[in-house]
């Protein structure tokens, strides 16, 4: 009689788990759907901080096919 309820209540906790993903780096509590935070946001530090988009040239960027709005690429070759 347990296993009857034990599938239906693993993909009801399951679907409430889907439906508040976020993900957080840098951070346990993610204010949007991804949220990245510097290790030390303030103060006279030398590391570098930051996301690395991928670095194409200009003649692969423009033979890129369907791509997505809001896609972002730096290109480092303009020739």
């Amino acid at each position: 009689m347990k296993n009857c309820y034990l599938l239906p209540c693993f993909l009801l906790l399951s679907s409430f788990e889907l439906t508040w993903s976020q993900v957080g780096v840098g951070t346990t509590t993610p204010a949007s759907t991804l949220e990245v935070v510097a290790t030390n946001p303030t103060g006279a530090s030398t590391n570098v901080d930051g996301i690395l988009i991928p670095r194409v040239s200009r003649q692969r960027a423009q033979n890129m096919a369907g791509t997505p709005t809001s896609t972002l690429i730096y290109v480092n070759d303009i020739a």
